[in-house]
């Protein structure tokens, strides 16, 4: 008799739960473009590096923080993120919008793995990792523009950031060593040896 009672009571409370069905679909639009947008803001200021390239000048001053504590604080957002965008009912949305969905789930799923196999200890292979991302800087850092260039100088005094000065006041150097030359006009190179 109480199993029966117990049976009937979760039914009554499980009803209303059954009879909502999902949300309506402009609703799970909104929240999935919604959380769209908030993890793009939440990618760009966590790798500020790309947030430049991509010529979003807002974390000009700052480099991506690899330490052990930021590692798992993107692991704990990416799991959330995760959440949120599986929570998100996909049904009868448009195909561009369904692969939106499917693709961000497949790269949080990744993440998450990644993260599980400690793939954050095993920071540099043959192409990626300090080596190539500190050469490859200057070339995602846009110098076309004053507003591009706002914040360089305030950037973190690290051993990256260093190293980055370090190159560039030796390229200005060797520059002005150049201007102070005086280099060869264009008819005396052909008469050097292997210039035709």
């Amino acid at each position: 008799m109480r199993t029966t009672i117990l049976f009937v009571v979760l039914l009554a409370a499980a009803c209303p739960c059954l009879a909502q069905g999902p949300r309506p679909l402009a609703e799970r639009l909104a929240a999935q473009n919604a959380l769209f947008d908030d993890y793009y803001e939440n990618e760009l200021r966590n790798f500020p590096e790309r947030a430049t390239a991509f010529g979003d000048y807002r974390y000009n001053d700052q480099l991506a923080d690899y330490s052990l504590a930021a590692i798992a604080k993107r692991d704990k957002s990416n799991r959330d993120y995760l959440a949120r965008i599986q929570a998100i009912s996909s049904a009868e949305f448009s195909d561009q919008d369904q692969l939106s969905h499917d693709l961000l789930i497949r790269v949080l799923q990744q993440r998450v793995a990644d993260y599980d196999l400690k793939e954050y200890e095993m920071p540099i292979n043959q192409q990626n990792g300090a080596h190539t991302a500190l050469a490859d800087l200057p070339l995602s850092v846009p110098l076309d523009s004053v507003k591009a260039l706002r914040g360089l100088h305030r950037a973190p005094p690290s051993n990256s950031s260093r190293a980055f000065a370090n190159d560039r006041s030796l390229a200005c150097r060797h520059e002005r060593q150049l201007d102070a030359r005086e280099v060869p006009h264009r008819e005396n190179s052909r008469s050097m040896p292997g210039h035709h």
